[in-house]
C-alpha cells in the first residue's frame, strides 16, 4: 500500500516565533556553577550528568518581559517558579513548535535533558508518531542530528535503559512519559531499586527540562493542586514549558496564538455546521422551544425572511401574545399562529392558531425526527459534503484527497455477528452512498477525475471501522465509556483496548491519505478520537441514536492547517 510522505514547512512565521519566544528567554544567562560537591552513591554506576544549569535572576525576567513585551502580552513582574506558557490553537502545529524547540535550546545553550509530560497514552502515542514522521525534516537544520535516536517512550519495564539513555548520557535525551507513570509514590519510577537507588531522585538530581503537553488536564483545579503535580513540582525541573490551546493558568505566558488570530491567518479549518433540521422545507411551520430564561420567557426558534434575504432560522425571546406571523418576518405558514400564554417552567408552551392549539414540552419542535430517521439524514448529508468538498478541492488543482470521519459509541452499530455481519449504521451508508454515486453530477466527476477514483464504486472498500482491540486483537466495545464525560476516564482494560486501537490509526495515517487508497469514509469509536490527527479530514459526524446538543467533543479532533479549507461538522 502507498504511503504518503506528510510535507512540513519549516518557515512558517507563526511557529517560527513561537519557537524564537521560547529560545530568546535565556539569550545571555550566566551558566550556574556545577560544584564541588556530588551526590554519594551506593552503587558504582557512573555518575548522573546534569543538565547546563542557569542563573535565574533580574535577566531572566528581563529576557521574559521583552518577549512578552514584542509578542503584545500582559508583562509578569515576577516568575513564577520558572514555568514558561505558550498558547497555540488546536491544529496550529503545537507538537512541532515543541520538538523543534527542544532542538534550538540544545543547539544554542547546550541543554540536553528534556522530559515530555502527555497526559494520556493516547497523546502519547501521537506524539512518537510526530517523532517518527519529523525525522527527516529536522536533521538538515541540526547537523543531521537523528531525534528518533535521541528519544524514547519512558517503560516501567526497562528502568536501566532510563539511567543509560537518559540520567548517565551527555548527549541529548528526550524522555517522553505519560503523567500516570509517576503520579504515585507506588510507581517503580520511585521505589528503591537492587542498589538501594531510586531513580526519581537521580531525575531530580540531573534537572531535566519539563515540557507539558496539555497540562489543563494534570494540574487539578486554582482550589487544589493535582498529585501528578505536586509530584512533577517536587523534581524541580530547570524550567518548565507548558503548550496548549486551553490553558487553566497562564504562568509567564511568552507567545499566544488564539483560536481568532489563527482563523484571521488562515492557519485552520474553518467550521461549517450543517444539522438535520437544515433538510426541512423552508415553507414548514417548525417551532423549536429551546429554553426557559432567566427572565421567565420562552426562547423559541422559527424560520425568518428579512427583506431580500433567504429564509433562515432565528431564536426570539417571546411571552404570550407574541405574533410568530409577525416575527417570522410574514412568512404564510406562521398565520394566525400567536404564544397563547406567558410561559411557564413547568408547563409546556402552548401555542394557539385557527385550528386549535399545539404543545411544545422543552426542547420539543413541531418537526422531531425519529431517531432512526435522524441517523440516515446525517449520513446522507455527510456523503453529500464529502463528494462535494472532493470535487472542489481537485477542480481548484489541488490533489488532496478527503476523508470523513462517523464518531459511533456502540461497535454493532457497525459490525454485526449476524446476517451480513453489517451493522444498522453500515447498511444505512451502503445504501446511501449507492443512491449519491448514481446521482448524474457525481457520475461526471467520477468520470472527469476516474484515475482517482478507480474502486469508488466498490462500496466495501471505501469505507471501513476502526474501533478499540483486546489483547487478541479482536475488536471490542468500550462498556464504559460515556461521551458526556468531559475527562473521558475508563477502567484500565478499556483504556489499553482504545490506545491499541489508536496504536493502528496512527500506523495507517500515511496510507489513508493516498488516492491508491479507496478507504475514505471511516466509523470510529468516538473514545479513539484522540487518534485522529489528521490534516485531511474535512467531514465529522457524530452518530448517536439519541440526538443531544452540540458540544466541544464533537470537534475534539486536531484539524492541522489546510490553508483557506474548512471542515463540516454534520450533526
Amino acid at each position: 500500500m502507498t504511503r504518503i510522505p506528510f510535507q512540513f514547512e519549516d518557515n512558517l512565521p507563526h511557529q517560527s516565533k513561537a519557537i524564537e519566544s521560547v529560545v530568546r528567554i535565556f539569550n545571555g544567562l550566566t551558566r550556574a556553577p556545577s560544584g564541588i560537591y556530588k551526590r554519594v552513591r551506593k552503587n558504582l554506576q557512573d555518575e548522573p550528568r546534569r543538565n547546563v544549569d542557569i542563573v535565574v535572576g533580574t535577566r531572566l525576567l528581563e529576557n521574559l518581559q521583552q518577549v512578552q513585551l514584542a509578542n503584545n502580552l500582559f508583562l509578569d513582574s515576577s516568575l513564577h517558579g520558572n514555568n514558561f506558557t505558550v498558547e497555540m490553537e488546536t491544529g496550529t502545529g503545537k507538537t512541532y513548535v515543541y520538538l523543534r524547540t527542544i532542538l534550538e535550546l540544545n543547539k544554542q545553550y547546550g541543554f540536553t535533558k528534556f522530559m515530555i509530560i502527555v497526559p494520556s497514552v493516547a497523546i502519547r502515542k501521537g506524539v512518537e508518531k510526530s517523532i517518527s514522521m519529523l525525522c527527516d525534516h529536522f536533521k538538515p537544520h541540526y547537523d543531521g542530528l537523528d531525534i528518533v535516536k535521541r528519544s524514547f517512550v519512558y517503560d516501567s519495564k526497562k528502568l536501566q535503559k532510563v539511567r543509560t539513555d537518559f540520567v548517565h548520557t551527555d548527549e541529548l535525551s528526550i524522555c517522553l512519559i505519560n503523567s500516570q507513570a509517576f503520579n504515585s509514590e507506588k510507581t517503580l519510577i520511585q521505589k528503591e531499586d537492587e542498589y538501594g537507588e531510586i531513580l526519581w531522585e537521580d531525575i531530580k538530581y540531573v534537572r531535566p527540562i519539563v515540557i507539558i503537553d496539555e497540562p489543563q488536564k494534570i494540574e487539578g483545579t486554582a482550589k487544589k493542586k493535582s498529585k501528578t503535580l505536586e509530584i512533577l513540582e517536587s523534581l524541580n525541573p530547570l524550567f518548565t514549558l507548558r503548550y496548549s490551546a486551553t490553558h487553566k493558568q497562564l504562568y509567564n505566558q511568552v507567545y499566544r496564538l488564539d483560536s481568532f488570530d489563527a482563523f484571521q491567518e488562515n492557519l485552520v479549518k474553518k467550521i461549517e455546521v450543517k444539522t438535520v433540521h437544515g433538510t426541512m422545507p423552508k415553507d414548514f411551520a417548525y417551532i423549536r422551544y429551546s429554553a426557559f430564561t432567566t427572565d421567565l420567557k420562552a426562547k423559541i426558534e422559527i424560520f425568518t425572511r428579512d427583506q431580500g434575504s433567504p429564509v433562515r432560522f432565528k431564536t426570539f425571546d417571546v411571552l404570550g401574545g407574541a405574533s410568530l406571523y409577525e416575527l417570522s418576518g410574514k412568512l404564510p405558514q406562521y398565520r394566525d399562529m400567536r404564544i397563547f400564554e406567558d410561559p411557564h417552567k413547568s408547563k409546556p408552551l402552548k401555542i394557539a392558531q385557527t385550528s386549535g392549539f399545539t404543545e411544545l414540552q422543552l426542547g420539543q419542535s413541531t418537526c422531531d425526527i425519529q431517531p432512526d430517521e435522524a441517523i440516515r439524514i446525517q449520513i446522507k448529508l455527510t456523503i453529500e459534503k464529502h463528494l462535494d468538498k472532493q470535487f472542489a478541492i481537485l477542480d481548484s488543482g489541488k490533489q488532496i484527497k478527503v476523508l470523513s470521519l462517523f464518531f459511533i459509541d456502540a461497535v454493532n452499530k457497525v459490525r454485526n455477528e449476524t446476517g451480513d455481519g453489517r451493522g444498522e449504521y453500515l447498511r444505512i451508508f451502503d445504501e446511501e452512498y449507492e443512491k449519491a454515486i448514481r446521482r448524474k453530477k457525481y457520475q461526471e466527476k467520477f468520470a472527469e477525475y476516474s484515475s482517482f477514483f478507480t474502486q469508488y464504486r466498490n462500496t466495501v472498500s471505501v469505507r471501513e471501522g476502526y474501533f478499540a482491540r483486546d489483547a487478541k486483537n479482536s475488536i471490542v466495545d468500550i462498556e464504559d465509556w460515556d461521551s458526556e464525560k468531559e475527562d473521558g476516564k475508563v477502567k484500565k482494560k478499556s483504556q489499553e483496548d482504545i490506545d491499541r486501537g489508536i496504536e493502528l490509526i496512527l500506523e495507517k495515517k500515511d496510507e489513508l491519505i493516498s488516492f491508491d487508497t479507496p478507504l475514505a469514509f471511516i466509523f470510529s469509536h468516538s473514545a479513539l478520537r484522540e487518534g485522529w490527527d489528521n490534516p485531511n479530514v474535512f467531514v465529522l459526524c457524530t452518530l448517536k441514536a439519541k440526538l443531544r446538543k452540540s458540544r466541544r467533543s464533537d470537534a475534539a479532533c486536531d484539524f492541522p492547517s489546510t490553508r483557506k479549507a474548512s471542515v463540516a461538522l454534520i450533526r
